[in-house]
């Protein structure tokens, strides 16, 4: 199996020790072995040390959860509400239907990890877009809360860069994923540079024309074909 360059984990973590030192915190330990290594980051602002993980450290819009908790706060401060206003919301609140909760425990069992597995053993231990190993993210082509009978097929599944896998998320969401959105994105990708670089947020990046080509009608034949 693949395993990441000397090289290249020191590279990520000295991003990652930036990362936390322009977020106001410190670093304590973890060795970057993948994305999923343990990190553990103290915040001194609110005397708080945190066990996480360098994906979940990066993902987060703070980092932290005590730091996001702590400026939803500061939102809500000095906020001055009518005593109808105050009414109205009780009432929402009591007449709010209540949602189902999602359970998200199938992410943490053996299925799920086999699941992974056998991902990126079909894409060849590579990413879909740019052909290039490194961090990898395993991504549902139809979402694995939604389809629930098909969450463990490897066939719903693509490997593909952490940067594009967040691209994709930021663009068409993460609760109704599908396959026709990842061909959709695809297309995007396949069209041209200019289309690419007009999505909000994004660098330039480098990807693999022939293999981007390569997956879109591998999807595609997986959209017209497939029989689950």
């Amino acid at each position: 199996m693949y395993t990441n360059s000397q090289d290249f984990k020191n590279k990520k973590l000295k991003s990652f020790l930036e990362l936390i030192e322009s977020r106001n915190h410190e670093f304590v330990s973890g060795n970057y072995e993948n994305k999923l290594s343990e990190l553990q980051v103290y915040c001194p602002i609110h005397n708080i040390l945190h066990r996480t993980n360098f994906d979940n450290y990066r993902r987060s819009k703070t980092g932290l959860p005590c730091c996001g908790k702590h400026s939803k706060s500061i939102l809500l401060t000095g906020r001055v509400y009518s005593q109808e206003t105050i009414i109205k919301m009780k009432l929402g609140a009591r007449n709010r239907p209540r949602k189902e909760r999602t359970n998200k425990e199938w992410r943490k069992t053996q299925e799920f990890r086999d699941w992974r597995i056998s991902v990126r053993k079909e894409w060849g231990y590579v990413c879909a877009i740019t052909g290039k190993k490194g961090d990898l993210d395993t991504h549902h082509l139809y979402n694995g809360t939604l389809y629930e009978n098909h969450r463990y097929n490897p066939d719903n599944g693509i490997l593909i860069d952490t940067y594009y896998h967040k691209l994709f998320h930021d663009t068409y969401g993460y609760n109704q994923n599908t396959l026709e959105m990842f061909l959709d994105f695809i297309s995007k990708l396949i069209n041209n540079q200019v289309q690419l670089e007009s999505w909000k947020g994004l660098e330039t990046r480098t990807y693999d024309p022939d293999r981007v080509m390569k997956s879109h009608e591998r999807l595609a034949q997986l959209l017209e074909t497939r029989s689950w």
